[in-house]
C-alpha cells in the first residue's frame, strides 16, 4: 500500500536519467530533508538529457505538462524541474499549471541579478530562445564546460557513474 503525499509539497519534474544525483542536486531527496521540505518526484519517461539539452524536442512538452498536472492534482504547492534547459517551456508550463507556481530553471534568477553569469553543460545548446524565455538579460556571459569532460560526457550520455571530484573540477 502506498500513501498519498501530504498536500503542500514541492513537485519536481525529472528527466529520465540514470546518472548519480549527489547531495545538493535537485534530484536527490537528501538535498531537501534538512530543510524540512517534502518533495515528490515525477520522471517524464523518454526525456533524456540529449532530447532536452541537445535537441530541445518539442514532443516532450506535453508529457511534462501532464506530469506536472498530476503533481498539482496531488497537492503540490510549487513545481520545479531537474534541468535548466526546460526554461524554454517556462511560459507554457506556468500558464498550463496556474495557479500552482512553476520555476522551471535556475536561469529564471538571472533577471533579478545585477551581473549574472551562466555556467552550463553545453553553451552551444543553450541558445537565445531558452535565454529569452528565462528572462536572462542580453549580454549575459555564458560559458560551457569543456566538451567531452567527465561532467558533460556522463550527464549527456546518461551514464550510470560519475566521478564527483572530476565533475566538480570540470564545473568550478
Amino acid at each position: 500500500m502506498t500513501t498519498a503525499p501530504r498536500p503542500g509539497f514541492l513537485g519536481i519534474l525529472m528527466l529520465d536519467t540514470r546518472f548519480p544525483r549527489p547531495p545538493g542536486d535537485i534530484g536527490n531527496p537528501a538535498t531537501f530533508a534538512p530543510l524540512g521540505i517534502d518533495v515528490v518526484y515525477r520522471t517524464v519517461r523518454g526525456a533524456s538529457p540529449q532530447r532536452i539539452v541537445q535537441q530541445g524536442d518539442p514532443a516532450l512538452l506535453e508529457p511534462f505538462v501532464a506530469a506536472a498536472a498530476e503533481l498539482a492534482a496531488q497537492g503540490a504547492r510549487m513545481l520545479s524541474t531537474s534541468c535548466g534547459f526546460l526554461a524554454l517551456w517556462q511560459a507554457h508550463l506556468a500558464q498550463a499549471l496556474a495557479p500552482v507556481p512553476v520555476l522551471s530553471s535556475s536561469l529564471l534568477a538571472c533577471a533579478r541579478l545585477a551581473r549574472p553569469g551562466i555556467v552550463t553543460i553545453d553553451a552551444q545548446a543553450l541558445g537565445a530562445p531558452t535565454l529569452l524565455a528565462a528572462g536572462v538579460p542580453a549580454g549575459t556571459p555564458v560559458q560551457g564546460v569543456a566538451p567531452g569532460c567527465e561532467f558533460q560526457r556522463r550527464i549527456l550520455g546518461n551514464e550510470t557513474t560519475l566521478d564527483l571530484a572530476l565533475a566538480r573540477d570540470d564545473v568550478v
